[in-house]
């Protein structure tokens, strides 16, 4: 009776969360979506053959805690019910029968494990789970050697033996579930003539056949791989068996399909949003992977990304009313392709919230130059007094390019020449004064970045035929201060990052 109510005891401590200073909790979650999955069993095994078991609430969070002993080595499961995340039985088409696509989830793969000390902190251990889907593979379609018409094809079984029904089929798939996104990947064997080409033809073939069938562009992606991934036969416990060359060399000549992402927003289903297409200003065709960011006037940024056909859209529930926002185009820093765009577009919520807008960009190609920063030169001996009346506005050029790139981190650059006074002082001191010119103009300190050169780096500067040229350590140009972007990665804490 004296360990049943221990037992009692040590079980409501956990679930019902009594004060301790050490606790494991954690979000238990859709691998895939990352949405937060209810009604999970979480177990805490322990080496003492200890049972202790809690489950996710309706956020998905879980806890223990007062359920620790000394020195002692736990492991963390799951056990999940054959109910949770089960699915209808769904029609695709007019493929034959009804199919249950989702099966729930399976267990956890990973058991979190730990020592508990009693002076260990209090730690997250968060979950995710990976759905069960009950959809069968999708189809195969293989061709005739050194050509792209069908030789035969895989699908699902009692579908009638015609790869116009297959392709219907498929598009019943496609059409349940319209936020996939799909590479169609071709194929040759190592026995046929222009294997790359042909397998592009293969993969585009396809492409039109189902874009032809009501499927948006947007959702399809070809790619070509010659023979690099010959085909690879398996016997039903998954082992590799060995077929004979010509056999294999038949079957290589595919196409597949595998998905890429499932978050696709359909065309009819573009409302209340922002959205535009993002391509290159002088071929017109579009620029994938560009980050398109929302600048707040209330102090936040959202940013996204163009998909593979240019698109990008934000939801209009993300973007706040009583604001003015600016819109800025840009490809990432890793091999910058673009100049980042130049016409700013600009819209406001103050009138109410976002309806629908659709705001287009195109990029100049970046042909491997850099944004051209300004350089500030000074008189001799001094920090603040300039050679010209030009540096305001190479002051608002540089505030301007900081505007238009919220994400650069520069490094100001101060430099003496070698007939100047005080040097290490008067480098800073003229760096400090750039530094301090920005500031008043509203820039985020952490993002500029001072620094004194003295006379160790001579001022540089390209003649008519593009070839570098410095100056002597006498001349006056080395009397400046120069600009360079040390990242491009800056995201300002009043931001609001939205992945």
């Amino acid at each position: 009776m004296k360990r049943i109510i221990l037992l009692l005891f040590l079980l409501s401590s956990c679930l019902f969360g009594q004060e301790n200073k050490f606790a494991i909790s954690g979000v238990v979650t859709d691998c895939q979506t990352k949405k937060a999955i209810p009604g999970v069993t979480i177990k805490l095994i322990g080496r003492d053959k200890s049972l202790i078991e809690t489950k996710s609430d309706f956020t998905g969070h879980y806890v223990f805690s007062n359920c620790f002993k000394d020195n002692t080595d736990y492991i963390i499961s799951t056990n999940v019910s054959d109910s949770i995340g089960r699915g209808a039985k769904i029609k695709y088409g007019i493929c034959p029968g009804e199919i249950t696509e989702k099966y729930g989830y399976m267990n956890s793969s990973d058991k979190i494990k730990f020592t508990y000390f009693d002076t260990l902190s209090s730690k997250k251990y968060d979950i995710c789970l990976i759905e069960i889907l009950g959809c069968g593979q999708p189809p195969t379609f293989y061709f005739k050697k050194n050509n792209i018409e069908f030789s035969s094809f895989e699908y699902i079984r009692n579908l009638p033996e015609n790869i116009d029904t297959t392709i219907d089929c498929f598009v019943g798939f496609l059409l349940v579930h319209k936020t996939w996104v799909l590479e169609i990947s071709g194929h040759s064997s190592s026995d046929e003539d222009d294997k790359l080409q042909l397998s592009k033809d293969r993969a585009k073939k396809i492409y039109k056949l189902l874009v032809d069938k009501g499927i948006e562009p947007g959702r399809l992606k070809s790619k070509g791989y010659s023979d690099k991934y010959p085909m690879e036969f398996r016997n039903d416990s998954g082992e590799a068996i060995q077929k004979s060359e010509e056999e294999t060399n038949e079957k290589s000549r595919r196409v597949v399909f595998s998905v890429l992402r499932k978050d696709y927003i359909p065309i009819n289903d573009r409302h209340n949003k922002l959205s535009g297409t993002i391509t290159d200003c002088k071929t017109k065709v579009v620029i994938s992977d560009a980050i398109i960011k929302l600048v707040g006037s209330d102090g936040t940024s959202i940013n996204t990304t163009s998909d593979s056909n240019g698109f990008y859209i934000f939801d209009s529930t993300k973007i706040n009313v009583n604001t003015s926002y600016l819109v800025i185009a840009s490809t990432p820093f890793s091999g910058q392709r673009y100049f980042d765009s130049s016409d700013k577009k600009k819209f406001n919520t103050l009138e109410g919230p976002l309806v629908k807008a659709v705001l287009d960009f195109c990029l100049y190609k970046n042909k491997g130059c850099t944004i051209r920063l300004p350089t500030f030169f000074f008189e001799k001996n001094n920090s603040t007094k300039y050679v010209t009346d030009t540096i305001s506005m190479s002051i608002n050029d540089l505030y301007q390019i900081l505007l238009d790139n919220p994400t650069f981190v520069i490094e100001i650059g101060g430099h003496s020449g070698a007939n100047e006074k005080k040097k290490e002082k008067l480098s800073l001191d003229r760096s400090n004064f750039i530094r301090d010119l920005l500031i008043k103009k509203g820039i985020e300190e952490e993002r500029l970045v001072a620094k004194a050169y003295t006379d160790s780096k001579l001022y540089e500067y390209s003649d008519d035929n593009d070839n570098i040229v410095k100056v002597t350590k006498e001349s006056e140009k080395n009397q400046r201060v120069s600009v360079t972007v040390l990242r491009k990665d800056y995201i300002s804490p009043k931001a609001i990052r939205i992945e």
